[in-house]
């Protein structure tokens, strides 16, 4: 009798994370400025959303998907229907995409990009991922499925490519992993095994400074909490770094246009 063929070993996608989050939203806010360095897709369940960058307006209704490429500067509009809007998201780590037939190449124009929602594998595709993430699948058929959504994403022609970040993003994204830790030029010099004149000499290049930067992964993570969770605006506060919820507030305040209790 032949032996059963094995099934193909997993990706070794460990130390890249893949993220599911439900956001909601209460208030029409536009948010300028985003960035991410994690390419997401997300979809739309009420409300809509609109994203713009590079001189380029997209609007995303209930029941259609996005793709936004990684480090790609965007303004975002969540805005909602009948007093909310909701939505799922999934981000994941540039090192996914290495996985797929064909290696996304980044072209100089990168945009945002509605997914063609007439492929039914694409929607059957993203419904088992969402049930794999809420399911708290093991390792193994999340990663399948998330991978086989990208695939049927890809064979529809959808470009999947995403900019290399550069060295303020790189940064960015490691303070949004820790936002409360308490970030010092000398912790980050022996993180990266570089010098601490090296590291501001890079930020300057890209004229960046290393407190604004390091305030900045603060308070879109905070923005991201208060979109996601219904923790009370001193404990986000205090979760992404700040010593007191009103300092918080007008920081964020300063930053968005509005409170952090606005966005609910």
């Amino acid at each position: 009798m032949a032996r059963p063929t094995p099934p193909p070993p997993s990706p070794d996608l460990q130390g890249h994370p893949a993220t599911f989050l439900e956001f909601q939203q209460g208030r029409d806010v536009l948010l300028p400025g985003l960035s991410w360095v994690r390419p997401r897709i997300a979809r739309v369940l009420q409300g809509r959303k609109e994203i713009r960058a590079g001189g380029r307006a997209v609007q995303v209704m209930p029941g259609e998907m996005i793709w936004i490429p990684g480090t790609l500067l965007v303004d975002v509009q969540n805005i909602p229907s009948e007093g909310l809007y909701r939505a799922e998201v999934l981000s994941l780590s540039p090192e996914w995409f290495t996985h797929l037939p064909v290696t996304p190449q980044a072209p100089a124009d990168l945009v945002p990009c509605l997914l063609p929602l007439d492929d039914p594998p694409i929607r059957a595709a993203w419904e088992r991922v969402v049930e794999a993430c809420k399911g708290d699948f093991p390792p193994a058929p999340k990663t399948f499925r998330i991978l086989e959504l990208l695939a049927w994403v890809q064979a529809a022609g959808v470009q999947l490519s995403t900019a290399k970040p550069t060295f303020h993003q790189r940064l960015l994204d490691q303070f949004s992993s820790d936002p409360g830790k308490d970030w010092r030029l000398s912790t980050l010099s022996r993180d990266l095994a570089m010098s601490e004149d090296t590291i501001q000499r890079r930020l300057a290049k890209e004229n960046i400074h290393f407190r604004a930067l390091l305030q900045e992964a603060r308070l879109c993570k905070a923005l991201t909490l208060l979109q996601t969770t219904d923790d009370p605006v001193s404990w986000v506060a205090e979760e992404v770094g700040f010593a007191s919820a009103s300092h918080f507030a007008v920081r964020f305040r300063a930053r968005f246009g509005v409170s952090p209790s606005h966005i609910r």
